[in-house]
């Protein structure tokens, strides 16, 4: 379904850092307004977990464990930043990217609670559309390959949220990236094979699965380390930190793009420079215009 994270955190950065060789340094006026490989760089160490020690990487494609039994969820829709609750939210979610026929759906009431169940079966992997009350100044969220603890017939308290226009240019500032009423923004988290964050991954966008085909136009950014990534300009941050997190804007309407997780899988890689990269995991993501998505990077 979503997380308890799944108020989107990790919006709160927007980045893309040095490299000593390979693709020249981006520069925060390149990156804003040129997009693709002017933001790309290679990151500055090997590929690490939050306490530094080797991600686990290898794993193979991710197969999901199905739900015993069904599982249902309750909790409120609230507006990011504020708390408030949001009534007549839109809730569907979805055991693929395709975004095709929901699983379960459901509407928040007026104090902002729902209720939503997804049937015994159900893939620990899944997809969600938050849809904003019609006429509201929320934007719709699209969470991609969430995983969700299914074991447990009912989970509580758990909180979605929904966000402005506002928060995310606020989240921008550092960078001064504005909202683009005619693309997606997205912010996600890479994870390895224990669902631990992965440090030090360069995250590109890209038309062609496997390799790096960049999107022009479409920014890359990085952030500060912390539970709540801060902002900082791309001359300062190549890859993930200890949050694993990362922003991405612009991502054009219409279009199916692959968000990927590139990196060293240790020293030796990392002295060949970019021919030393190793794709780790990549999401299949399709834009929609004046969305937010919410994109998990799974290794591979």
């Amino acid at each position: 379904m979503i997380t308890r994270a799944i108020a989107l955190g990790a919006i709160g950065l927007m980045a893309c850092g040095g490299g000593d060789s390979g693709p020249p340094d981006a520069s925060p006026l390149a990156c804003k307004q040129m997009g693709g490989a002017a933001c790309f760089q290679l990151p500055t160490a090997p590929l690490a977990n939050r306490d530094g020690g080797p991600s686990a990487l290898g794993c193979g494609a991710l197969v999901p464990t199905l739900a015993p039994a069904a599982v249902t969820f309750t909790g409120s829709m609230l507006s990011y930043g504020t708390n408030q609750p949001i009534a007549n939210s839109g809730i569907k979610l979805y055991t693929s990217g395709d975004y095709g026929t929901p699983i379960a759906s459901a509407t928040s009431q007026p104090d902002g609670t729902y209720t939503i169940t997804v049937p015994s079966g159900t893939p620990d992997v899944l997809w969600g559309l938050f849809t904003a009350p019609a006429s509201s100044k929320y934007v719709d969220v699209y969470p991609h390959a969430v995983r969700s603890d299914l074991s447990m017939p009912n989970v509580t308290d758990f909180t979605l949220r929904l966000l402005t226009p506002d928060n995310i240019e606020s989240a921008a500032l550092l960078v001064k990236e504005i909202w683009d009423t005619t693309s997606m923004t997205a912010a996600g988290t890479v994870y390895d094979c224990n669902r631990m964050v992965v440090q030090h991954a360069a995250v590109t966008v890209s038309t062609t699965s496997g390799s790096r085909a960049f999107v022009p136009g479409l920014s890359v950014y990085f952030g500060a380390p912390g539970v709540v990534p801060l902002a900082v300009p791309p001359d300062e941050r190549a890859d993930t930190n200890d949050n694993g997190a990362f922003a991405l804007f612009r991502i054009p309407d219409g279009q199916h793009v692959f968000v990927q997780a590139w990196g060293f899988l240790d020293a030796a890689a990392q002295a060949k420079g970019e021919a030393g990269l190793t794709l780790i995991g990549e999401q299949p993501v399709h834009g929609v215009a004046n969305a937010v998505a919410n994109v998990s990077v799974w290794a591979q």
